[in-house]
């Protein structure tokens, strides 16, 4: 009885080399994309420009590619059931949180607004930061967000209130 030798072959470098060699398994387009250095590219921007829409435009790059990430990371497989547990997941390769990076921005964007005076644009900022008021992580942030506006709340003596969800950016 003779044995493809092409099928043998797979097999062979499917077992030597790891399925985690195989780029089949992997959305290496997420992962170049969403490198550290473009994400610490435009987080540090965020953190150097004195423009609130700047800030805000920032904020929304990290908060999309964090999203992507997210959606590349929760990716059905191809591969059955009884053998997606066998496979090891991707480890993050990124040095920092893109979720606290992100969260960082908005709260520079919301308290820059608001020193400009852009109580609205503060405001809805700061909504999307309060967001996360369930995640541990994210604690500081929300706390930071809360002072913003009940600073802005005590300045105008009445309770600040914006177009509900006009920013829909997530944070995952």
């Amino acid at each position: 009885m003779r044995i493809p030798f092409l099928p043998v072959c797979l097999v062979m470098l499917v077992t030597l080399g790891g399925c985690q060699h195989l780029e089949l398994l992997e959305d290496t387009t997420v992962l170049s994309e969403e490198s550290f250095s473009r994400l610490w590219t435009i987080y540090s921007h965020c953190r150097s420009s004195l423009e609130p829409d700047e800030m805000r435009e920032d904020m929304q790059h990290l908060t999309r590619a964090l999203h992507r990430m997210s959606e590349a990371k929760n990716k059905p497989s191809f591969l059955p059931q009884s053998v997606q547990h066998l496979i090891e997941a991707s480890p993050l390769r990124l040095a920092v949180d893109p979720g606290a990076m992100a969260m960082a921005c908005a709260l520079r964007a919301g308290q820059a607004a608001q020193a400009e005076g852009r109580t609205e644009m503060a405001a809805e900022i700061f909504r999307v930061v309060l967001s996360k008021d369930r995640e541990p992580t994210y604690m500081y942030y929300v706390a930071q967000a809360k002072l913003g506006l009940a600073e802005m709340q005590s300045m105008i003596g009445q309770v600040i209130e914006g177009p509900a969800q006009i920013m829909k950016v997530s944070v995952h």
